[in-house]
């Protein structure tokens, strides 16, 4: 039977594997064959997302791109960890250099959600506009993740004035809060463009931590606010009440939210090896290239004698 031709037009070729990767089955390597195939051991599809299927690899972006792209998740991991460890230590020992270090990790932070959401480049394989795809999700982690530094800002100068009052402490939750709604299009970025380069795995990663570190940081920031409450004065009569339930909060956050805010941070830092891996396999190829060119132009020149 004849295959019309909008049929092959549909068909988007495959990519290959060039990591090692266990098939989500039978955990066979699954390393040299396409993700459009499937396994040979157990016959399972290797393709999960059936959403999210590229044309080209990341590798086929231009290397200023990708080192752009390098820089801005090099930026997340340092801003995370030092937000993440920042907000911990003056949680315990409540020292204002410790806020506003994680101060500093919160405009890192937000410089390299500027890098690593910017579209992706234009390939000749590229099958969409770029700038039109995830063009909400861009918006939405752009104009969220900044407010990690007004937060912050609010919290030094809380502490540093003595304004525990909910005037004072509302809006600083309310920026907190923004800014844990808006890490789930950001991590789901991430996530898309780890599986564009070939890491399915890194992927999963990604788009599954996404909602636990979202869950476990607005645990985090109704923890601070029962803790700014109470050091703004609350009521003796509620004030075991409200002891008990930050205790309460506080061991729920340091079960999940802490866990999975430092697995999230594994999975950055990874992205940012990832990139560094893209970087270092397209210098192979432009050298492989160049030797390839050489050695042509020497033939060349010995068939011109």
């Amino acid at each position: 039977m004849p295959i019309h031709v909008d049929e092959l037009k549909a068909i988007r070729p495959g990519v290959l594997i060039a990591e090692d990767r266990p098939c989500r089955g039978c955990k066979y390597n699954l390393r040299g064959l396409l993700d459009t195939a499937v396994c040979p051991e157990c016959a399972r599809p290797i393709r999960k997302h059936e959403l999210l299927r590229f044309a080209d690899q990341m590798v086929d972006a231009p290397p200023k791109w990708v080192s752009v792209f390098r820089t801005g998740t090099t930026l997340l991991c340092i801003g995370g960890w030092l937000m993440a460890l920042g907000l911990v230590a003056w949680g315990i020992f409540g020292h204002l250099a410790w806020l506003a270090g994680a101060l500093v990790g919160s405009v890192a932070w937000s410089i390299g959600t500027v890098l690593v959401t910017r579209p992706r480049p234009k390939t000749k394989r590229m099958e969409i506009d770029p700038v039109r795809e995830w063009a909400a999700w861009r918006m939405w982690a752009r104009c969220s993740q900044p407010s990690w530094c007004i937060a912050l800002i609010g919290l030094v100068m809380i502490q540093w004035q003595g304004w525990y009052t909910p005037l004072a402490i509302v809006p600083a939750a309310i920026f907190l809060l923004i800014g844990v709604v808006g890490w789930w299009p950001l991590m789901v970025m991430q996530s898309n463009l780890a599986y564009w380069a070939s890491d399915s795995e890194l992927s999963d990663k990604l788009r599954n931590c996404s909602w636990a570190s979202a869950l476990g940081m607005g645990i985090g920031a109704a923890m601070m606010g029962m803790v700014g409450g109470l050091n703004g004065g609350i009521s003796e009569r509620l004030a075991i009440v409200g002891y008990f339930a930050t205790a309460m909060v506080l061991s729920l956050w340091i079960l999940l939210g802490l866990f999975a805010l430092w697995y999230t941070l594994i999975a950055i830092w990874q992205l940012a090896r990832l990139g560094v891996w893209v970087t270092r396999a397209q210098t192979n190829v432009a050298m492989r290239d160049e030797r390839m060119a050489e050695r042509l132009r020497r033939v060349r020149g010995k068939a011109s004698v």
